[in-house]
C-alpha cells in the first residue's frame, strides 16, 4: 500500500515556483505523515527596495485547522512548529492523513512569527473557536523600527514580521483560498500536496527626498536633526487577514498612535539624481506599520503621515546668500487615499525646493508627492 503522505509546501511571499517535492524530501517514515515543507524567500520590490534580512526571517509557525461540518467551522487541531533551526525546510505535523475524516473539508490557517503565547490559541483546554481566532491580534509599538539592532536602552525592536496564509490545493493559488479535502475518497492512498502563500501583516514605507536647485542637504546638518515621527501609526493587527481590522471598541481601544520624534538607522542621507540627472545628497526613510483604513477625509489629521526634521541650506537665487534652516519640519501623507494595506510597499518620491515650518506641531504639509504602490513580494 502506498504511503499516504500530506505535503504542505510553504511558499512564502509569492515564491514564483517550486522544485520537485520528491527530491530529498525527508519524510519521517510514519505511514500517513503530514510533512510541512517551507521556503524562505528573497525579498525585492521592482528593484528599488533593498533586501532586509528580517523581512523574510521565519522563527516559528502556528498551524490551525478547522473542520467544516456543513454549516460552521469547528476547531480541529493546533500546533506550533519551530522552523528557524530547520535548514532543510521540512518538518512534520502531529496529525496524519488518517486523522482527517474521509471526504470532509478542512481549512488550514498558517501563521508565521506570531508573538502570542501558545496558550492564546486555546480556551478551556481546547482550540479557540473560528470566530475567536479571527479576532486574535498582536500589538507592536515599535513596528516602524522592525529590524533595527537591539541596544541596551531599547531591547524591544521587532526582529521578524508576522505573516499569514491559508492552504490550498492545485498549481495556482485561488483568489480566496478556502477549505480543502485532504483525505479524498477517490484517492485514499495517494499523496496529497497542500500549498500556502504567506504574506506579511505589515506594510513597508519608503520615502525618498530629492532636493531642488535651491536646496542642499549635508551630512553635517543632518547630524543635528532630531529625526522623524509617525502620526497615527497603526501598531496592532489581526493575525489572519480574514480577520479584518482589530476591534477598537468604538474608539476605546484605538490601534494607532503617534510615535515620539527620534533618529534611527533607517533615516539617512543617500545619493539621488537631481532634476538634471546629476548625483546629489538626498534623504531616505524606511519604516513599517500595520494596515488601516481611515473613514474621514482629513489626510493630515486622520491619516498616517510622517513628520521629518530636515535641516538644509536654502539659496533663493544664484546671487542670493545661502541661509541655513535648522529647525525645519515637513509632513508627508503615507498614501494618496486613507488606506494602508497588508504586505504592500508605499514608495514616495518627493522633490523639495523650499524651507518648511519652524514648529514641529505645525509642519509644512507637502502635497506634491509621487506615489508608487506595489505588493511587497518577489518579482
Amino acid at each position: 500500500m502506498k504511503n499516504k503522505i500530506l505535503y504542505i509546501l510553504m511558499m512564502t511571499l509569492l515564491m514564483a515556483s517550486c522544485s520537485s517535492l520528491s527530491d530529498n524530501l525527508d519524510v519521517t517514515g510514519q505511514d500517513g505523515a503530514i510533512v510541512l515543507h517551507f521556503q524562505t524567500p528573497d525579498v525585492a520590490v521592482k528593484g528599488t527596495v533593498e533586501d532586509n534580512e528580517c523581512e523574510s526571517y521565519m522563527s516559528h509557525l502556528d498551524v490551525l485547522i478547522y473542520e467544516w461540518n456543513g454549516s460552521s467551522h469547528e476547531p480541529f487541531h493546533h500546533e506550533r512548529i519551530q522552523v528557524s533551526a530547520t535548514p532543510s525546510g521540512k518538518v512534520s505535523l502531529h496529525k496524519t492523513k488518517d486523522d482527517f475524516i474521509q471526504g470532509r473539508e478542512y481549512k488550514f490557517f498558517v501563521i508565521a512569527n506570531s508573538m502570542l503565547e501558545e496558550t492564546k490559541f486555546k480556551k478551556d483546554g481546547s482550540i479557540i473557536s473560528y470566530a475567536d481566532f479571527l479576532k486574535l491580534d498582536q500589538t507592536d509599538k515599535l513596528i516602524h523600527l522592525s529590524g533595527v539592532d537591539h541596544d541596551i536602552m531599547n531591547p524591544h525592536y521587532p526582529q521578524m514580521f508576522l505573516m499569514d496564509g491559508v492552504a490550498y490545493m492545485g498549481e495556482h493559488e485561488p483568489v480566496q483560498p478556502g477549505r480543502v479535502v485532504v483525505n479524498h475518497p477517490a484517492s485514499p492512498d495517494d499523496d496529497v500536496l497542500l500549498k500556502v502563500t504567506l504574506r506579511r501583516a505589515a506594510a513597508k514605507i519608503l520615502i525618498t527626498i530629492i532636493p531642488g536647485d535651491k536646496v542642499t542637504f549635508t551630512p553635517e546638518l543632518m547630524a543635528q536633526s532630531q529625526g522623524y515621527l509617525i502620526r497615527n501609526m497603526p501598531n496592532r493587527t489581526t493575525l489572519a487577514a480574514e480577520g479584518g481590522y482589530p476591534v477598537n471598541d468604538g474608539g476605546a481601544r484605538p490601534y494607532w498612535e503617534s510615535t515620539t520624534i527620534s533618529q534611527s538607522p533607517y533615516f539617512k542621507i543617500v545619493k539621488v539624481k537631481d532634476e538634471n540627472g546629476l548625483d546629489c545628497d538626498g534623504m531616505q526613510l524606511t519604516a513599517y506599520c500595520y494596515s488601516h483604513e481611515w473613514l474621514k477625509d482629513y489626510v493630515f489629521e486622520r491619516g498616517t503621515s510622517v513628520v521629518m526634521m530636515l535641516p538644509l541650506k536654502y539659496k533663493e537665487s544664484p546671487e542670493a546668500e545661502e541661509v541655513v534652516y535648522l529647525n525645519n519640519y515637513y509632513q508627508f501623507s503615507v498614501t494618496k487615499n486613507l488606506k494602508i494595506k497588508r504586505n504592500t510597499v508605499y514608495d514616495l518620491r518627493i522633490n523639495l525646493n523650499a524651507p518648511g515650518a519652524e514648529d514641529i506641531t505645525t509642519p509644512e504639509e507637502v502635497r506634491e508627492i509621487k506615489y508608487f504602490t506595489a505588493p511587497w513580494e518577489v518579482v
